[in-house]
């Protein structure tokens, strides 16, 4: 409002003082006709038919004056305001990320941000002197010259389109464009304007996506290759694993018998190996399932360990199992996976411990699923894993040190197939453990309860000891401690 009364204002004084020169203009005219009148006379005291007359030609001129001044107020506001609008339009061209260009009909450059620059690596006054062409090969530049034309011939455009960008310093750059067409008011075809954008990083992030696919799809098919021959690699090694034992049984002499026993040997180890690789792979290729039968939990973890006493015998250690009572003791799950679970945790609590005791615990879990929960935890006496290794020890392939591979064999597999077991089962795996103080598997899976059985097992349900006096003799460490 304040600068409508300013510009009014001067409207007006602009019409006064056009009006003050013609009423001096006039009076002098008038001077020099009438002789017996004075200048000031003149101005001050004209006829009456001069007066009329001055007084029409003042207010055409006030209205000229305030027409005139109205116009170039206008103008002046006009100008402005699209001074304006192009400052606001140039600096969100700048602003943006993208590569903002306009080119004539010829491809010469006619404006440009700078992101164009910094996308070309020239300067802007190297740009402001180049043609299109020359930032791209000659094959590149006749197609996207030809879409160029179909945009000029059809005024649609094109949203986006790739091209090969030579930058200043030699190097290649895939880009991402648009093009639209420039008109002038009267709606002739100017020039081209568009926006650019570099996707050198999209590229790469691209063909690092397309190499994982294809190396993921690489190992699918080699795991589903080896869970497929499962049978065809199993079936020949426990034939001779058959005939090897059907030969001990018949009358050999020492030397035989003990080279027999070596190959009979070296041929459970390979049994193990291959075991390992084949299970591995059939749960990285997701044709492992498991099954749902039932199974009494005190029954089955005796047996199962019983299968390691003779080794942790021949080592001279102490191997024993806990179950708390609150337990229960009929259990439905993949009872098979859950043994090699066990045997994978303490075979290895075996192989790394030259003395003392394994100990195997089961109680329930802090936080219970659908399901019952049970905690596992296997305990032993052995070399322990430093902090820095144990993140990686249930990864395949992987055991504590080079060392531990070369004194004590395996595949490290076994830790790898248990976690995954234990997954499936859901459940987790973790450990804690120190050098030379041993280390402690913890692990936990979800079973669901026997519909068919009776009762939860009760240690000794029907017997009341209460006040009687009892004597345990036993040398196991963890009563000793």
């Amino acid at each position: 409002m304040r600068r409508r009364l300013h510009i009014s204002n001067r409207m007006v004084l602009a019409g006064f003082a056009l009006a003050a020169l013609s009423w001096l203009l006039a009076s002098v005219l008038d001077f020099f006709l009438i002789r017996n009148s004075s200048l000031l006379d003149q101005i001050a005291h004209p006829e009456t038919s001069q007066l009329y007359m001055r007084l029409v030609v003042v207010c055409l001129f006030l209205i000229f004056g305030s027409h005139a001044q109205y116009i170039m107020d206008q103008r002046r506001q006009t100008e402005e305001a699209l001074r304006e609008s192009e400052e606001k339009h140039r600096s969100i061209i700048e602003a943006i990320h993208e590569g903002y260009y306009e080119i004539d009909l010829e491809g010469n450059f006619t404006f440009f941000n700078d992101s164009m620059c910094r996308i070309t690596g020239y300067t802007a006054r190297e740009l402001a002197a180049f043609n299109a062409r020359n930032l791209m090969d000659a094959e590149t530049a006749e197609t996207i010259f030809s879409l160029f034309r179909t945009v000029y011939d059809t005024g649609a455009p094109v949203r986006t389109f790739e091209a090969v960008l030579i930058r200043k310093d030699s190097e290649r750059s895939p880009v991402e464009s648009s093009v639209s067409l420039i008109r002038s008011p009267d709606g002739n075809a100017l020039g081209f304007r568009g926006l650019l954008r570099d996707i050198t990083q999209r590229k790469k992030e691209e063909a690092l996506r397309q190499e994982k696919m294809a190396a993921e799809v690489a190992s699918r098919a080699k795991s589903e290759f080896l869970a497929n021959m499962s049978h065809e690699i199993r079936t020949p090694l426990n034939s001779i694993i058959g005939l090897i034992e059907l030969v001990l049984d018949t009358d050999l002499n020492p030397d035989q018998r003990e080279d027999l026993d070596v190959v009979l040997s070296a041929a459970y180890a390979l049994l193990s190996v291959i075991n390992d690789i084949l299970d591995f792979s059939k749960i990285e290729a997701g044709k492992l399932e498991l099954e749902h039968t039932a199974f009494d939990l005190r029954d089955f973890l005796g047996d199962s360990l019983r299968i390691m006493a003779a080794r942790a015998d021949d080592k001279g250690l102490e191997l024993a199992y806990r179950v708390l009572p609150d337990i229960p003791d009929r259990l439905i799950g993949d009872s098979t996976r859950f043994r090699q679970i066990i045997l994978n945790l303490v075979g290895n609590a075996v192989k790394f411990t030259d003395s003392g005791e394994i100990i195997v615990t089961v109680e329930r879990c802090e936080q219970e699923a659908a399901g019952p929960c049970l905690h596992f935890s296997v305990r032993d006496t052995g070399i322990g894993i430093p902090p820095e290794k144990q993140k990686n020890i249930f990864n395949a392939f992987e055991q504590a040190d080079g060392t531990t591979a070369r004194r004590f064999g395996g595949t490290g597999l076994g830790l790898a197939i248990s976690s995954q077991l234990v997954a499936m089962m859901g459940g987790k795996i973790w450990l804690e453990s120190r050098p030379g103080e041993g280390s402690v598997f913890h692990f936990t899976a979800t079973f669901n309860l026997d519909p068919n059985a009776e009762d939860m097992f009760d240690l000794l349900s029907d017997f009341n000891v209460a006040g009687i006096r009892v004597l345990v003799v036993d040398d196991n460490l963890t009563h000793l401690s």
